[in-house]
């Protein structure tokens, strides 16, 4: 089955094409949110972004304020050395301003802000790309944006970016981890975007 959404070409593989060419988010798997450290691998060069895409992801508590991090996986272990740097917006339908939070030399990059709900009702939704992840002269970087309810009941919305301040080793894959507990539900989908 094939046919053209809008600008865009749907084909039965899965593959979300440009009908222009180019762009293509390519699927390559999709991974259960359901335990306290979700490992993503299955990065190499054959892309040089890729996009994390969680659904519904929720909680098993949410005491103290919840959030998620992610770590880079490389050389077969994640990688915790005091290298991430990055800066979040906060926003929200409590409040008229936007606040940012931000960090550097940190074990890992901060994804979502405190107090995020454990309900799964009201789950976090969130789209990450990775950027030159193979490189092993640039410093890896994401972007990300999420969006989802908080303990009070309240929507919140994140977007942020990072980079790692390292070089020399190829990134395989991605870690999530919940600031406390454990994923209780939803999932997580990683895609390759092509290059042409």
């Amino acid at each position: 089955m094939s046919g053209t959404i809008g600008d865009n070409v749907y084909r039965a593989s899965g593959v979300v094409a440009s009908a222009g060419g180019g762009g293509a988010w390519n699927f390559i798997s999709e991974t259960a949110l359901d335990d306290s450290t979700i490992l993503i691998t299955g990065l190499d060069s054959t892309y040089d972004t890729y996009a994390y895409v969680m659904d519904s992801g929720h909680f098993d508590t949410s005491s103290g304020g919840q959030w998620y991090q992610a770590q880079l996986y490389q050389d077969g272990a994640a990688v915790s050395t005091s290298s991430y740097n990055w800066a979040m917006t906060n926003m929200g339908d409590w409040r008229s301003e936007v606040t940012c939070s931000y960090s550097t030399a940190t074990t890992y990059w901060k994804l979502a802000h405190d107090g995020m709900k454990n309900d799964a009702a009201n789950a976090q939704d969130m789209v990450l790309w990775l950027f030159h992840p193979s490189s092993t002269t640039l410093w890896p970087s994401i972007l990300w944006a999420k969006m989802g309810e908080t303990g009070d009941s309240r929507t919140q919305v994140n977007y942020g970016g990072g980079q790692f301040q390292g070089t020399g080793t190829a990134t395989t894959g991605l870690q999530f981890v919940p600031g406390e507990g454990s994923f209780d539900g939803g999932t997580m989908r990683l895609y390759g975007i092509s290059k042409s």
